[in-house]
């Protein structure tokens, strides 16, 4: 086994201490290396590829960037391309950056394409904003989406609405996870918006989505370390609940990443440093027992913000250690005590694999 990852992450805008986006081979004993830079952009720290186009979240200017690989591009050609990424004589040739769009949010932290629209959740603003991809590229926003505040959170962290993480769910239907109001709005983005909200507990902190097999979804709660499963249809609703065993008051759980060959969900703690995990029970299992805690193994590294499952791999983004860790996975889905391998990035926030697509072999720069 061996793959290629992209690696989003902040710079000092965010007060991180990274470039743009770097290129990783894992290779077929989990050792890590970096080719270095694929490109420099300000807090790239959610990427989306598709093909030969990358989208990039930048977090600090609250923009949408849209790169290219210009493949077979003249030497010259080259050259311009990585004048204008800002990379110099020698970088990066045949990237293009197309175009920078204006979200109209703050705090841009990801986003979600899918039927030629790109949403972007902007979490300092509480709101999302939607771009119609032309001729493959996102330009300025398309609707605005901004969510309402909900009295009475019980957290510093949830002052005012915050739009953390967006799942296309289909053409003309989104759900947001709203940490800042303890929600998940399912919203129909059309001229007479209609919009749908299921509550979580107080200080749960609704942060990331992830869909499964069967139709339902997992709604990751930052604050209280807590995974539950919802149905979109006939209606919004939770199915169940289960706690990350291992999180600790103060953790902030972030990621969510299905080893499908064990059923296991793995969730990073950030905070404790450790990796919590989940057991997913097939779809055959009745509806409401699918979720059940197992443990938590030690990390090696410092504030895992990201997790992503590569075959019998996880691999950690640990953005304040500046490092992206390998470990072995079983087939019950545990982590190796110790990394196989880890390599230096700086202040990693977001992990993509690319292995099929152009930006696998594209020149880099150290």
């Amino acid at each position: 086994m061996s793959a290629t990852i992209l690696v989003g992450g902040y710079g000092p805008d965010m007060g991180g201490e990274g470039s743009g986006i770097v290129r990783l081979h894992v290779d077929d004993d989990g050792a890590l290396t970096s080719d270095g830079l694929v490109a420099t952009l300000p807090s790239p720290s959610w990427l989306v590829v598709e093909g030969d186009r990358l989208y990039a979240a930048l977090e600090g200017d609250a923009e949408l960037a849209t790169l290219a690989v210009a493949v077979g591009a003249t030497d010259a050609a080259s050259r311009i391309d990585a004048e204008q990424l800002g990379l110099g004589d020698g970088g990066a040739e045949g990237v293009i950056e197309l175009a920078r769009a204006e979200t109209g949010g703050e705090a841009v932290c990801h986003l979600a394409l899918g039927h030629g629209l790109a949403y972007a959740s902007a979490y300092a603003s509480g709101s999302v904003s939607r771009h119609r991809l032309r001729d493959r590229v996102a330009p300025d926003l398309d609707l605005e989406l901004e969510l309402q505040a909900v009295g009475g959170r019980p957290r510093p962290e949830q002052d005012a609405p915050h739009a953390h993480t967006t799942l296309i769910w289909s053409e003309t239907v989104i759900l947001v996870a709203d940490l800042g109001s303890d929600r998940v709005v399912l919203i129909h983005p059309r001229g007479d918006e209609e919009w749908i909200s299921l509550e979580f507990p107080p200080g749960t902190g609704p942060r990331d989505l992830l869909r499964l097999d069967d139709g339902t979804v997992l709604v990751l709660g930052e604050l209280d370390g807590t995974v539950h499963r919802i149905r979109i249809e006939p209606e919004l609703e939770v199915i169940e609940t289960v706690e990350l065993l291992g999180a600790v008051d103060g953790d902030h759980a972030a990621a969510l990443a299905l080893h499908e060959a064990s059923g296991v969900v793995h969730v990073g703690l950030r905070g404790s440093n450790r990796v919590s995990r989940v057991h997913l029970a097939p779809a055959s299992v009745p509806s409401a027992a699918r979720l059940s805690g197992l443990d938590a193994v030690e990390g090696q590294g410092s504030w895992p913000r990201h997790v992503l499952v590569v075959d019998d791999l996880l691999l950690v983004a640990d953005q304040l250690s500046n490092s992206v860790s390998a470990y072995r996975l079983d087939a019950t889905g545990v982590a190796a005590p110790h990394p196989l391998g880890s390599v230096a990035v700086p202040s990693p926030t977001h992990l993509v694999r690319v292995d099929d697509t152009p930006w696998a072999s594209v020149a880099t720069r150290r």
